[in-house]
């Protein structure tokens, strides 16, 4: 199964993709957070996130968007780069957008 982790503050709009997914054929387990702080928790497996399973895909929010509290922006980029917390090398970065 293939899973996702999103990453956005916009719930209604991770409410609307969680139902487009629905729709898929192959559903992939999707696992939301919404903030930078939970996903870097989640990526790490500490917190709340002790069993979270490794993502494929990681969704994050495209612009000028701040995903930690009280403006700790540069915590967040630790997930941007070619390598994610996990250690693992990513096969490749893909900017996606939605209009």
């Amino acid at each position: 199964m293939f899973r996702f982790l999103i990453v956005d503050d916009d719930r209604a709009g991770s409410y609307l993709l969680a139902q487009l997914m629905k729709n898929l054929p192959c559903q992939p387990e999707l696992h939301f957070v919404w903030d930078g702080v939970e996903a870097l928790d989640f990526l790490h497996r500490s917190g709340d996130f002790a069993d979270a399973p490794r993502p494929d895909l990681i969704v994050l929010p495209a612009g000028d968007h701040e995903l930690c509290p009280n403006g700790q922006s540069n915590e967040s980029k630790k997930i941007t780069s070619p390598f994610d917390a996990t250690r693992r090398r990513i096969k490749s970065v893909t900017p996606v957008t939605a209009a």
